[in-house]
């Protein structure tokens, strides 16, 4: 999975920037996605490096020629949401309401709200709502309490839920640990937690798991 197009959320900010951003971004997936067999875009801040609307149809607009590029390929798109103690990461962004305008402009490209809102509440529900309307936005449970988790897979269901962790490059055997004990309370059947931990994933990805 390739980051592309992740970083300084203070860069670019005129419109020339951005749209150079974007551009580059487009170049990236549609070079190196083929040479490198990269599989998805990892968590994509689009405020203030492609963008800085607050309208969703103008959000929209811009992230266009990415998803563009995304969808020729049906790449996954990984979108962060609840909050970010990164400077310039602001809250706007992190409540991703203005994911259902591109998540139904391009229904072939997954997406996946990372995070699911984090365990605000307002968040959670902005992504729930999303995903209820669009078959192609999944969730990863980072950061996720158990009652959301529940109400998730019972509004969803598992197999657009997935298993995620933001600490796997400092210490991996902390880092699922971590995220499975977001499962406490959850108490997951034995297909459903199957899902969550790699099948959702699998098919997301396309991993070739059997």
């Amino acid at each position: 999975m390739g980051a592309v197009g992740s970083g300084d959320l203070t860069t670019g900010i005129d419109k020339a920037s951005l749209s150079t951003n974007a551009e580059r971004m487009v170049q990236d997936i549609e070079t190196l996605f083929p040479q490198l067999g990269m599989i998805g875009v990892g968590e994509l801040i689009p405020g203030g490096m492609v963008t800085t609307a607050i309208d969703p149809v103008e959000i929209a607009r811009d992230m266009s020629p990415i998803m563009e590029a995304l969808a020729t390929g049906t790449w996954p798109i990984q979108i962060p949401t609840g909050w970010s103690g990164w400077q310039g990461g602001l809250h706007y962004i992190y409540n991703p309401i203005w994911v259902d305008e591109i998540a139904g402009i391009f229904p072939d490209v997954p997406i996946v709200l990372t995070k699911m809102g984090r365990g605000f509440r307002s968040c959670f529900d902005a992504c729930m709502v999303i995903a209820m309307r669009n078959a192609n936005v999944y969730f990863d449970m980072t950061e996720s309490p158990s009652e959301h988790v529940r109400e998730a897979l019972a509004r969803i269901g598992p197999s657009r839920i997935m298993f995620g962790t933001d600490l796997s490059a400092i210490s991996v055997n902390y880092a699922y640990e971590h995220g499975f004990a977001f499962l406490n309370g959850t108490e997951p059947d034995s297909e459903e937690l199957d899902w969550m931990a790699w099948r959702t994933a699998n098919d997301v990805y396309r991993l070739g798991l059997a």
